[in-house]
This record gives C-alpha cells, structure tokens and sequence, in this order.
C-alpha cells in the first residue's frame, strides 16, 4: 500500500514515530531494537541517519492507535512477492 505521506504526516505529525531500521526484519534486518528504536519526528536525527544510510535515512514509519483517514491518503494498492511486484489492484484515479 502506498499512501501520501506528505499528508499523513500533516495530518498526523503529532502521533508518528520513525525508525532507521526495519523494527520487524528479523532474518535481513541489522540493527539492535529497544526502547529507543523509534523516535517522534522532532527528536528524529535525520542529518546524522542521512549521512550514514543516505537515502534510507527513515526505514519505518509507525503512527499510534490508527490512521482513521488513510482511505483517504491511499494512493496505490500492489501485490508482491518479496522485492517484487507483482500487480496492481488499485490505483487512485486523478
């Protein structure tokens, strides 16, 4: 599922959280998780996590309780098989 995130981040900055490593990985994933694994996006380091991981500076994104509006900010819905697409079921029109 791909959402916009610029307005899931307007619309819900308050509760979002941002990690620099997969939290769920547990076969591919490096990086020890804890307390402080995630971090809200004013305390984030991003400079730092970009110098170091460039374009991956935020891995995940977690947002608390519920996005309530996120068919709203849905853009496209695909299938996978591991780093592969296999096809789209819905994309937003317009």
């Amino acid at each position: 599922m791909t959402v916009d995130t610029k307005t899931l981040v307007t619309n819900h900055q308050a509760s979002i959280w941002l990690s620099h490593i997969n939290s769920g990985a547990s076969i591919y994933g490096v990086g020890r998780r804890g307390r402080y694994t995630f971090k809200r996006i004013d305390e984030y380091p991003f400079e730092e996590m970009r110098r170091k991981k460039k374009e991956k500076a935020i891995v995940e994104l977690a947002v608390d309780y519920a996005v309530k509006d996120i068919s709203e900010l849905v853009i496209r819905v695909e299938e996978w098989i591991g780093q592969t697409p296999i096809r789209t079921i819905w994309e937003r029109k317009g």
